[in-house]
């Protein structure tokens, strides 16, 4: 029992080594652009690699999912899984490449179709690298690239946004530079190429992995479109400079990312083990109640800064942008809590379950930009992006406890969950924004003094 959360504590150490200094380094870039890219420019360059991200699900069949699963599966050749998931992404590839033609039909990023399928490209390429290395525990090393991979984009934009002055396309050859050395640093750092000689492509286990990620395609595609399809309602209604506010706005998030990004990829790890072993209820407990206290306090802790810290880390052309960040910070909250529920679905192989909800929140969001960014501009896409991912996580909540039965403390969820709300709103019409923040804040803490200090011990008792 105590050997579960060690190997847990070691991992979300690990990955929290590369995830901080990965995203605190992007978090530091974005004054770099709010200085030297116009709301425009920036709006463009979003709408640029949301579409690369898109292709990239689309076309690589999700089979970075069926990399991590598979390796992780006793009596299995990890290489010969490696080696089938990328040749039937070489041939997938060719699919864009085709396209190039009808992608020009979409006027904003007509010019820049290479840079959008280059970095396209190199995402496929790099997800499923780095999903052999989790999957066979070089864990060190995949933060290790993470980290190359952030140092070398701050650099390079460094270099083409404030001294040789490229703007957009400075910005996007960034991109794909740092994404090059993400591709190429695992090979020499990792067994890789060894991996690549040894491995077989094998027919039967091509048709299992395909089958298990292809729901992936649609999961991820609503994924997708819940973060980044109300950019492109935007821009149509309101136009890439408000859009550059938005994206602005948005780049907060990472903040919350952070926190999530580490959780994510240590727990994610640790339930496929547990769906493998005994399946401890009081484990999945434990971990789920201390995670999303941290989560909810999180959350009431960025909300609560956001103005004071807006008006020190954007230029000015982006200042309005504070207004609407504390509630996209309020989704990405419960977006968060989603992740841990999420991930029973790929632990215990029930990939097409998580499909549907994915789907019917992804319609919600869009349909509710469609009708309220008209209305209400920028206010209609954040209400949506809030909404949207509220529902998603009470669905999650209440349909994974079919797949695995343990404790949960909603009372205390829906309180915290409310009190985050309340804070949302002060700050967002910015009144008696810093008074409700400490009682908030004070009353959270105590509301969950129990669950922080059991977290505590079990830290301690698991060094």
């Amino acid at each position: 029992m105590k050997a579960k959360y060690k190997i847990l504590l070691k991992d979300s150490v690990v990955f929290a080594i590369g995830n901080l200094s990965s995203k605190f380094i992007l978090f530091l870039l974005v004054p770099l652009y709010t200085n030297y890219l116009s709301t425009g420019e920036f709006g463009t360059a979003d709408l640029v690699l949301n579409l690369a991200s898109l292709f990239s699900i689309t076309f690589s069949i999700c089979l970075h999912h069926s990399i991590l699963r598979f390796s992780m599966e006793r009596d299995r050749s990890k290489e010969d899984v490696l080696v089938t998931a990328f040749l039937v992404q070489g041939v997938a590839m060719l699919f864009p490449i085709m396209l190039y033609p009808v992608i020009g039909l979409y006027a904003p990023v007509r010019e820049l179709r290479v840079y959008m399928l280059g970095q396209m490209a190199l995402t496929v390429i790099s997800d499923s690298e780095m999903a052999y290395l989790k999957a066979n525990g070089y864990n060190k090393i995949y933060s290790l690239v993470g980290v190359l991979r952030t140092v070398a984009l701050a650099l390079v934009n460094i270099l083409f946004l404030r001294v040789v002055h490229f703007g957009l396309r400075g910005y996007l050859l960034a991109n794909i530079i740092s994404s090059i050395i993400a591709v190429v640093a695992p090979l020499f750092l990792s067994p890789l190429v060894g991996a690549f000689r040894k491995g077989r492509f094998i027919k039967s286990l091509c048709v299992q992995m395909v089958k298990y990620s292809s729901p992936f395609i649609i999961s991820t595609t609503c994924w997708w479109s819940l973060q980044f399809a109300d950019r492109y309602i935007v821009q149509k209604y309101l136009g890439e400079d408000v859009l550059g506010i938005y994206s602005v706005a948005a780049k907060m998030i990472a903040l919350v990312n952070i926190f999530i990004s580490i959780f994510y990829q240590a727990w994610g790890l640790s339930s496929i083990r547990e769906a493998e072993g005994d399946n401890d209820q009081k484990y999945y407990s434990n971990i789920c109640n201390w995670y999303i206290a941290l989560m909810l306090g999180v959350g009431i802790v960025l909300v609560g800064i956001t103005r004071p810290f807006m008006k020190i880390y954007v230029g000015t052309e982006f200042l309005d942008a504070a207004q609407y960040t504390p509630i996209l910070l309020t989704g990405s909250v419960f977006y968060g809590i989603s992740a841990f529920f999420s991930t029973l679905y790929q632990a215990y192989k029930k990939s097409m379950a998580s499909v549907i909800p994915v789907m019917i929140c992804s319609a919600f969001d869009i349909l509710m930009c469609i009708i309220l960014i008209p209305l209400c501009g920028l206010w209609g896409a954040c209400i949506a992006y809030l909404m949207s991912y509220l529902c998603y996580v009470v669905y999650l909540m209440v349909d994974t406890r079919r797949l695995v039965k343990f404790d949960r403390q909603n009372v205390k969820w829906i309180i915290g969950s409310c009190l985050l709300m309340i804070e949302m709103i002060s700050v967002s019409v910015d009144k008696y924004a810093l008074r409700l923040f400490v009682t908030v804040l004070i009353f959270y803490f105590i509301l969950n003094i129990d669950v922080f200090s059991q977290l505590i011990k079990g830290i301690k008792n698991n060094r």
